[in-house]
């Protein structure tokens, strides 16, 4: 692939609902290529500046493996594991220089990572952010009906975090009673959604090793099909993520927060787990993302991305499943607000429960700026 010397950026960013926001960055290169890229909206300035440090650092030197970004800003790796802004800046960079190498070379995304590219793959619905940041509502009421506008809109995967009352429960007996809100609250998805439809939960590191595999039997008997974090998901923790998967019948899933492919090896082999999930803003970029699919893969591990973002993030994710052999289907935070589509061109599509390939070089979309500008902001640095 041709070596890419970067030049400039510029940034976008807009405010999702009452509390999420998205990064946007344009990269350019010295012959006039652009990639967008998208990255964390939390401390969205910081991590813009970053990013415009770090461009600076690197103008003017050939960039000809993505890979190298690291040891070009001369960031170690146990910075880069415990700082978040650090690891979505390298993150933006190497996906960025791929993109650019696609556009150079006339290839999409998904050949760049070594598999024929798909018109589709398949999304589950995840419920969070509807639920928690736009409706402001958790009842067990309205969890079902949530399920049900999911399945109304095609998804046949929809995912919730119904553990709200965990709070400081620390025995079995308290962390069962914290927890039964939390079964309600599913087993109305269930009630609306139907038996044919799979959940899937996110517990947010909410238990033990002690407490977590209780609450999995109970998922079970809800016909829970995904136990995402039942632990914080932390390089210490990985051998307790060991211990609740032998315990559990629950496929065990986590990977949201790694980066580099070490760590994901680690997760699947100490780990126990069923799915990985690499998310293309915190990994490393795609290509992390699909080498630790890749590798996962051949333990018998899939992998669904972590992507509970905007629609740059679906897209790059997208491509990443789309270059697994075995994959799960791929996150996607459904109902935080109707614009969202128009914030790249071509339009973002998703239909009966499918993200549809928008064809083209690299990611095969750009920002539609227009849209960025009416819904949020545009800036240099």
């Amino acid at each position: 692939m041709q070596p890419i010397k970067l030049k400039s950026v510029e940034f976008g960013g807009v405010k999702v609902n009452d509390v999420k926001s998205w990064g946007f960055a344009a990269i350019t290169d010295e012959q006039g290529a652009t990639a967008t890229v998208e990255f964390p909206g939390a401390e969205v300035a910081r991590r813009a500046n970053a990013i415009a440090e770090a461009i600076l650092s690197l103008s003017g030197l050939a960039i000809e493996d993505e890979s190298k970004i690291e040891s070009l800003l001369k960031i170690d790796r146990a910075r880069i594991q415990t700082d978040g802004v650090v690891r979505s800046v390298v993150g933006a960079l190497r996906t960025a220089v791929i993109e650019l190498q696609c556009q150079h070379a006339s290839i999409g995304m998904t050949e760049a990572l070594g598999a024929r590219p798909r018109g589709r793959v398949q999304l589950y619905a995840n419920l969070n952010r509807y639920l928690r940041d736009v409706l402001k509502r958790r009842t067990p009421k309205d969890f079902g009906q949530a399920a049900e506008r999911a399945v109304e809109a095609g998804f046949r995967h929809l995912k919730t975090d119904p553990f709200d009352e965990m709070g400081q429960a620390r025995s079995a007996d308290d962390v069962l009673d914290a927890a039964s809100v939390g079964f309600e609250r599913l087993a109305a998805m269930r009630s609306s959604a139907g038996p044919d439809v799979a959940l899937l939960v996110d517990c947010h590191g909410g238990f033990d090793v002690d407490t977590a595999p209780l609450v999995a039997k109970e998922l079970a008997e809800l016909g829970v099909i995904f136990f995402e974090d039942p632990v914080p998901q932390r390089d210490e923790n990985v051998d307790d993520l060991g211990k609740i998967a032998q315990q559990v019948t629950i496929p065990v899933v986590a990977g949201g927060s790694t980066y580099g492919e070490e760590a994901f090896d680690n997760l699947v082999k100490h780990g126990g787990v069923s799915i990985i999930m690499p998310d293309v803003q915190r990994c490393g970029g795609v290509a992390v993302a699909s080498m630790a699919a890749r590798a996962a893969a051949e333990s018998g591990v899939r992998t669904s991305c972590h992507s509970p973002f905007g629609p740059l993030s679906l897209l790059a994710s997208a491509h990443v499943q789309a270059s697994t052999p075995a994959s799960f289907p791929l996150e996607h935070a459904v109902f935080e607000n109707e614009w969202r589509a128009d914030l790249v061109e071509p339009r973002e599509r998703v239909e009966d429960g499918y993200f549809w390939f928008p064809g083209g070089n690299g990611l095969g979309a750009m920002l539609n700026w227009d849209a960025i500008e009416r819904h949020g902001r545009r800036w240099r640095v």
